[in-house]
């Protein structure tokens, strides 16, 4: 073997630790496999319950072929999840690493390959859980990394890294060779699906699993005395100056310090948070936040670039004294602000909320310039302006949460000034608020009677930002813990409100078929015909119950189906003209039968006998038109076809095909149709009627039989029932629009969007 296929190597688990880490990989393989078995018998409902909301016959059919697939290899599976996460824990001891610029050769091609053959949407699926589960864990597996390198020589083997034994990173991909022991293809979405439920039911409830990994290492007296330190500490005080760094320890704790840390540049001490140019964040802090920490570093930069385009001076420090920022937050707290949002601001208009959100920026404006303030306060002053710009004008947010989200302006400028943190750091107690209530107010009908707690419960949260927040972060917190709280017990009833509704339409179904069937049926029948109105009543009324009734007892295949549908054909051919001798002797001979099936079907309808009587005596003056002398019989009262208004039945039918005059669908209409053919369970649709206030809705079932589209709101419940047609129609007269949900928070696409505005 040549020294170019030797695999990269650290120095490994120290001999005096092997037995350690072997207790170790016993401990955590066995409480993860535990899991895993749980996840298994779950995952047949999981899988039942996709198959049935699949959109179409042919992926309802693959999601149970993927059932049972996973059912017969439950154990190759459990196998190739636990050997994975034990050949983990032996490479670690090993020192073998696993990172792509110390791949073998033959690795990096089969690793390649495995990306090839999966799909983005997958690879960004595994990714976004186990960065996902790393966040949620980071108070335990930030000092795991710093314990394992003690064993490890000196060599972190990384918390966000498959190398580091049990991390998320490590148990996905034992995953992922788990998911390589089902024999058939899993299609993406499917997978997907799967990858999320693992996240629910393994991942997110490893807590503990951490927590006594790091006891094993506490109790084996690995540093015991390690705080527990969330992943990103902001400096509080002057640390020494990187002239007189401290002396290193001298036992095996000194593998923890990265070599990095002794270059950093001390905090400065005035006050490090008002900077707008923040100081890096510590080596072990988020990726994400990192590069958004460089993002807003990169926007304070095109602020002062745009601020001497256009030839505007940034506030001098020289002329006088710089308005301190604890000044500036006292003097924010003292304008003309609204100290409640009032109880009717899902009317207010959005154009007065729009004029007046200027005029607070234009009073912000003439404070930098009188006030002399700093220009790090300046920028933040116009970053939040611009932010607040963005919520005013986000197409996915209705306006009443527009106007009443506008109220946070004021506050979540005082917020920026005291602590930039929150334009980069994603778990900002602030942050993480207003990325919650926009995500709530997407979908929300304020006025709705089923929602209106929903926006209530906003508006009292904006209220006691208003109300309660002076310099104190930590009620961000409480507000999101409390907000948070009251939207999972909301989303939970309306799952099951909607499960309901679901259930509902799918009894509905056979109902709407059956109407649908007749309908087609009598239309083609009496097309092109004369016929008197007696007759029409007759066929549209207590004839088509009847033949509705037969189609749900007995199906359109039974002799009894045919037999009155061949019955309503004979009462249409009765009452057309008979111009021949041929034709009225025809009709005399079969009228006694005819009669007499109309009363038979009626009587088994249950209709009374004063209204077949009726009827029949109703059918006779059409019959004596019919059968009179003339050489064109002029019937009474003709409609050449039936009226949808008169008769719900005719409905439930395209009202194109009711039309005596057909026109091939427009291109624009196919496409619609065809777009809407394809959409997905679960998207948001937004309806506009003049008259109303917009309806935002969830499709949440449709059918492949009947065409209809069932939407319910934020609470479950069914507030519209649409055929594809006429939804297809609305949404090119712009009376509907789908609503292209954004998957990232509020508060990331805001900065980004600034960034594009500022750099163009």
């Amino acid at each position: 073997m040549s020294v170019s296929e030797v695999p990269a190597r650290a120095p490994g688990v120290l001999p005096r630790y092997v037995d350690l880490a072997h207790r170790c990989r016993e401990q955590v393989t066995e409480n993860f496999v535990a899991l895993f078995r749980e996840f298994q018998q779950q995952l047949p409902d999981f899988l039942l319950q996709q198959a049935e909301q699949a959109e179409s016959d042919v992926f309802q059919t693959h999601c149970m072929d993927v059932r049972q697939e996973i059912g017969d290899n439950r154990e190759a599976m459990t196998e190739r999840f636990y050997t994975e996460l034990m050949q983990g824990f032996e490479r670690f001891i090993l020192g073998q690493t696993d990172t792509p610029s110390q791949d073998q050769p033959g690795d990096s091609r089969r690793r390649l390959s495995l990306v090839e053959k999966e799909t983005f949407e997958v690879e960004l699926a595994f990714d976004t859980i186990a960065n996902s589960a790393w966040v949620n864990y980071s108070d335990s597996l930030t000092p795991l990394n710093h314990r394992l390198a003690v064993i490890n020589g000196g060599v972190k083997p990384g918390e966000r890294s498959a190398n580091l034994p049990g991390s998320p990173h490590h148990v996905c991909n034992a995953f992922r060779q788990a998911l390589s022991a089902v024999q058939i293809p899993i299609e993406t979405a499917v997978k997907v699906s799967i990858i999320e439920a693992f996240d629910q039911q393994v991942l997110r409830r490893a807590g503990s699993i951490y927590q006594d990994y790091n006891r094993l290492l506490i109790e084996a007296g690995i540093l015991p005395n390690l705080e527990d330190a969330p992943v990103y500490i902001p400096e509080q005080a002057p640390e020494p100056p990187p002239s007189e760094p401290p002396e290193p320890a001298a036992d095996d704790a000194e593998a923890e310090e990265d070599s990095s840390t002794a270059n950093e540049p001390p905090p400065q001490t005035h006050r490090p948070e008002a900077d707008t140019t923040a100081s890096s964040p510590p080596p072990h802090a988020p990726r994400e936040e990192i590069l958004e920490q460089e993002l807003f570093q990169t926007i304070s930069q095109l602020l002062a670039r745009q601020r001497q385009q256009q030839h505007r001076p940034a506030p001098s420090r020289q002329a006088a004294p710089a308005m301190a920022t604890d000044e500036l937050v006292a003097a924010l707290g003292q304008g003309e602000h609204a100290t409640t949002v009032p109880e009717n601001i899902a009317e207010a208009s959005l154009t007065r909320i729009r004029q007046e959100f200027s005029t607070q920026l234009q009073q912000l404006a003439e404070l930098i310039k009188t006030q002399h303030v700093d220009h790090t306060d300046a920028d933040v002053i116009e970053l939040v302006g611009m932010l607040f710009e963005l919520v005013l004008n986000d197409p996915n947010l209705p306006d009443s949460v527009k106007a009443l989200l506008s109220h946070l302006h004021t506050p979540y400028l005082k917020v920026a000034l005291l602590d930039r943190k929150f334009f980069f750091k994603r778990r900002h107690p602030a942050r993480r608020l207003l990325n919650l209530l926009t995500q709530a107010g997407a979908l929300c009908n304020a006025t709705a009677r089923n929602e209106k707690v929903v926006f209530e419960t906003m508006r009292q949260t904006v209220n006691r930002v208003l109300t309660e927040f002076d310099d104190n972060i930590e009620l961000f917190d409480t507000l999101y813990e409390e907000f948070e709280r009251f939207l999972r017990e909301f989303q939970q009833k309306a799952r099951q409100l909607e499960k309901r509704a679901i259930e509902k339409a799918k009894g509905q179904e056979k109902l709407r078929e059956a109407r649908q069937r007749v309908a087609k049926e009598l239309v083609e029948i009496v097309q092109g015909k004369s016929l008197p109105k007696g007759a029409e009543k007759l066929l549209f009324g207590p004839w088509s119950n009847l033949l509705v009734l037969l189609f749900l007892r007995q199906g359109a295949e039974s002799e009894q189906w045919r037999h009155y549908l061949d019955v309503a054909r004979e009462i249409v051919w009765s009452v057309q003209p008979k111009q021949s001798i041929q034709e009225r002797n025809e009709l005399q001979r079969k009228l006694p039968q005819i009669q007499k099936d109309i009363q038979e079907g009626l009587a088994l309808l249950g209709d009374p006998e004063s209204n077949a009587e009726k009827f029949l005596n109703t059918l006779q003056g059409c019959h004596e038109v019919a059968l009179a002398k003339h050489e064109m019989a002029h019937l009474p009262e003709v409609s050449t076809l039936p009226d949808p208004e008169e008769y719900p039945l005719l409905q439930e039918l395209d009202p194109d095909k009711l039309s005596s005059t057909r026109k091939p669908p427009s291109p624009e209409l196919e496409q619609a149709v065809t777009r809407l053919r394809r959409i997905k369970l679960g998207t948001w649709f937004e309806f506009t009627h003049e008259g109303k206030p917009p309806l935002r809705a969830k499709l949440s079932w449709f059918s492949l039989k009947t065409g209809y589209y069932i939407f319910v709101d934020q609470a479950g419940i069914q507030v519209a029932v649409k055929p594809l047609k006429k939804l297809a129609k609305e949404m090119l007269a712009g009376q509907a629009r789908i609503l292209e949900m954004e998957k990232k928070p509020f508060v990331e696409r805001a900065l980004q969007r600034i960034y594009r505005i500022l750099d163009s």
